[in-house]
């Protein structure tokens, strides 16, 4: 029986290392490598097509730095949040950005982020009326 519990205590420790290190992104970085000129507010913020299977994450973080007139590149956006990176360590085809690593870069940018709740199934089928007209005319 103790063995048991020895096992899975070490089974645990090895899950949580494996875990507490699997940010995909440049972790241990600094905030950008260029000086942000924010604009006070922002533009509007304009969708972008998404040509792989693993760039939503980065795209939708794009989208808001150049709404406020923030070059994505040299900011080194993808890079810091890790996209083109396995999201889970070991398997090679799990790249994508995971949400730990959207939030750093943005508290590491100067942004302050807060998680937005629907109450109703109403405030879900309007967001989703302006997502998809804002995506026919970006496509346009």
């Amino acid at each position: 029986m103790r063995t048991n519990y020895i096992q899975f205590i070490c089974c645990l420790l090895v899950a949580l290392s494996v875990t507490r290190n699997s940010q995909a992104g440049e972790w241990n970085t600094a905030p950008t490598p260029v000086r942000l000129e924010l604009r006070p507010t922002p533009l509007a913020l304009y969708p972008k097509v998404q040509r792989d299977a693993h760039s939503c994450g980065y795209l939708a973080l794009a989208a808001i730095y150049e709404s406020y007139g923030i070059d994505v590149r040299s900011a080194r956006l993808r890079e810091r949040i890790g996209t083109d990176e396995p999201a889970i360590p070991f398997l090679t085809d799990s790249n994508g950005t995971i949400q730990p690593d959207l939030f750093r870069v943005l508290e590491q940018d100067g942004f302050i982020w807060r998680t937005a709740f629907c109450r109703r199934l109403s405030e879900r089928t309007d967001w989703r009326e302006r997502r998809t007209r804002a995506l026919s005319q970006a496509t346009r």
